[in-house]
């Protein structure tokens, strides 16, 4: 034990001077903080016996160890730090108001399971490059507004891409017209029930609705709600049964023709 102050030209030395000791070495101010024994770690523990941070080696590997929940915070607010807990199973980055990740190229965040990110305010993630996320399950909640921008330039978009290079959809500005566009044949499909959907013919050139069961169109202002159909040469009608239902008048404005 080591009461009141210790004063040493260059180095202090706890142990024998044959046996592995601890030891605190200055040499040009730079203050080295040693354990020389083999196997043995360095611990940080405050109120008597309180471990907060382990340095050691385990399997080969130099490791600090945060004991418990012990959290590194900002010296300003214990709002803003990171910790660990479950036992070890979930990192928490936590910021008081934002979180700013920033990397030169690409930051690359991946997980076995799920990737979680919280805060009251805003998380900020910056790249020059790229910005990816790896994982079984990807969620991004929020009890607001979630929003996801391209900040990077005129002419640039974002899109959403599987299997690593097919691309599905894209958000773009199209001759100053916001647009989202269904690339290829990309479905916009019911869960329970692919056979449901909307999509465009390959060469962009038609748009098909479809229905497993029915396709049902609906004006919900009513009474001046009013369907329209609208086409620049004719619309047809296919199917083995046309059935016209009307509540109060059918009105035909042209000539009407009807064949048996």
């Amino acid at each position: 034990m080591i009461n009141n102050s210790l004063y040493g030209t260059n180095s202090l030395h706890l142990g024998s001077s044959i046996d592995p000791k601890f030891t605190i070495v200055q040499n040009e101010g730079n203050i080295s903080i040693k354990s020389e024994e083999e196997g043995k770690k360095i611990s940080f523990a405050i109120n008597g016996d309180a471990e907060l941070l382990t340095m050691e080696t385990v399997d080969g590997v130099e490791v600090i160890n945060l004991v418990g929940t012990t959290k590194i915070a900002s010296d300003e607010t214990n709002a803003t730090y990171i910790n660990i807990d479950e036992g070890g199973a979930n990192l928490n980055l936590t910021g008081q108001e934002d979180i700013v990740v920033t990397a030169g190229q690409d930051v690359v965040v991946t997980a076995g399971q799920d990737v979680v990110v919280t805060a009251t305010e805003d998380v900020v993630v910056t790249a020059t490059e790229e910005f990816t996320l790896n994982g079984d399950n990807i969620s991004l909640n929020g009890s607001g507004t979630i929003t996801i921008k391209n900040e990077s330039g005129q002419g640039n978009k974002i899109s959403f891409i599987v299997d690593d290079e097919t691309e599905l959809l894209k958000m773009e500005v199209d001759n100053a017209d916001g647009i989202i566009k269904l690339l290829a044949e990309t479905k916009i499909a019911a869960d329970d029930n692919t056979d449901s959907y909307i999509n465009a013919s390959e060469d962009g050139t038609r748009l098909n609705v479809k229905g497993a069961d029915k396709v049902l169109v609906h004006a919900v202002n009513s009474p001046s709600g009013v369907v329209q159909l609208l086409a620049a040469d004719s619309i047809n009608l296919d199917a083995q049964n046309v059935v016209i239902t009307s509540g109060n008048e059918f009105t035909v404005d042209s000539d009407f023709k009807a064949r048996g």
